[in-house]
């Protein structure tokens, strides 16, 4: 595919961009909420980061599912209302949340560590400077941190991408030949992530052991890295000139 390969389903990852505002508006909500309730803020900003990321996975689960199955049926992909229709079709309208659970656990942990452990490491910080207020870049450096923690949750996001792209029909081992290929494709014919998680898992176990669960662990530190940035410190960042501009 060259160059375009990389951007395969890019109309959908744009879509989902809106998962993001869901995101924001929930935890500064559940934050604003909790604050006067609890002492800790680092069990605050958890604790709404952990709401937030639920809202959000409820809100782009189905974008989620039609992006995942558009990129495992590369150049035979139909129209996107094509897909809509077909997934529909076959799974009715749940079918379009196939893998919520292990997205809603993906989404909460991620999001209350990225939160949690940024507000973590900022406290440390301040605490060892005996300053109350960080600088942006020490600010940044502490997103950045709680960004790479983050990857303790890296085996749900390869299970549930693994759910919404393999058929019911594989075994959890590796021993079908259309099923222990690697680098299976989702076929549109067949009957897609109608296993469990625990089924998927055993799948992934089977045909992968144990490193499976951690492919592209790299890749995913650099955009969680990226994300936090955007999302934690950058919506800190525009919450404080929000405030400072309506006095």
């Amino acid at each position: 595919g060259g160059v375009r390969g990389f951007y395969v389903g890019l109309p959908w990852a744009l879509i989902e961009t809106y998962a993001g505002g869901v995101l924001v508006l929930s935890q500064w909500t559940a934050q604003s909420w909790l604050k006067p309730r609890i002492s800790s803020e680092t069990v605050v900003a958890c604790t709404s980061g952990v709401i937030g990321g639920l809202a959000q996975a409820v809100a782009m689960c189905p974008t989620t599912r039609l992006k995942t199955a558009h990129i495992g049926l590369a150049g035979s992909a139909p129209s996107a209302a094509g897909l809509l229709s077909l997934i529909i079709q076959k799974d009715g309208v749940t079918g379009l949340f196939r893998g919520l659970i292990p997205l809603s656990l993906r989404q909460t942990t991620s999001w209350g560590c990225r939160y949690g452990f940024t507000r973590m490491y900022q406290g440390m910080w301040q605490e060892w400077t005996g300053r109350t207020e960080l600088s942006r870049v020490e600010g940044l450096a502490c997103a950045i941190a709680g960004g790479l923690s983050t990857l303790v949750n890296h085996p749900m996001e390869i299970i549930m991408v693994e759910m919404q792209r393999l058929p019911s029909t594989c075994s959890t081992t590796p021993s079908p030949v259309g099923c222990s290929e690697p680098n299976f494709h989702l076929d549109a014919r067949r009957d897609v992530g109608r296993g469990s998680w625990r089924h998927t898992a055993a799948y992934i176990y089977g045909v992968h052991g144990l490193q499976g669960f951690f492919r592209g662990i790299g890749v995913r530190g650099l955009l969680n890295c990226y994300v936090t940035v955007c999302m934690v410190w950058g919506s800190s960042q525009l919450r404080a000139f929000l405030q400072v501009a309506s006095l």
